[in-house]
């Protein structure tokens, strides 16, 4: 599977050991661990060291790593994350940064996402739904190309259904924060009204 940081295929490479982020270093409540092969922790951990870094940070690194959940991620880019902000990022910020990405009532393909064009999505958060929609993507050469935007149509999915043994990821272009009005900055933004 081609990501836009490079190819994933589920690893089942048992040599591989974690190395912590170059920001991680001066935080001692982040442990260094190990995650089962193909797991969206272990997606992360190769893949996305920012976001999992916050992952770990607030505690959430086993539910992702367990073989038994059935979840989706939507990640943002690693280049989207600021480092100095995760320096003093505290476990409560972090657990609700972390939970407002993960839908936990199973995986949403982009075949499910595609069935509606507006749809509110459950988080882990309880009651602070991803107002998903989609929207004309102006920067596509064809004039009838769409973009599934997350709360605003500044935010989207750039590459769907990274598979893991016990989930979806998909990347998407920046971080989402739960308090940001986000159903009235989508309906505004929407080409459709």
């Amino acid at each position: 599977m081609v990501s836009y940081q490079g190819t994933f295929q589920p690893f089942d490479d048992s040599s591989f050991l974690a190395c912590p982020p170059p920001f991680s270093r001066s935080r001692s409540d982040v442990q260094l661990r190990t995650y089962p092969s193909a797991t969206i922790s272990g997606y992360l951990q190769k893949y996305h060291p920012k976001f999992m870094f916050l992952v770990q940070l607030s505690k959430l690194d086993w539910q992702m790593a367990d073989p038994s959940f059935r979840g989706t991620l939507f990640v943002p880019r690693e280049n989207s994350i600021d480092e100095s902000s995760l320096l003093v990022m505290d476990q409560s910020r972090a657990r609700l940064i972390v939970k407002y990405h993960l839908l936990t009532d199973g995986t949403f393909p982009r075949e499910v996402l595609s069935t509606s064009l507006f749809q509110q999505l459950e988080t882990a958060v309880p009651g602070s739904p991803i107002l998903a929609f989609w929207d004309q993507d102006r920067d596509a050469p064809s004039s009838f190309s769409e973009r599934l935007c997350l709360n605003t149509s500044l935010n989207w999915v750039d590459e769907f259904d990274i598979a893991c043994s016990n989930g979806l990821v998909h990347c998407i272009r920046r971080p989402m924060m739960p308090f940001e009005g986000a159903a009235t900055t989508c309906l505004r933004s929407s080409s459709l009204y």
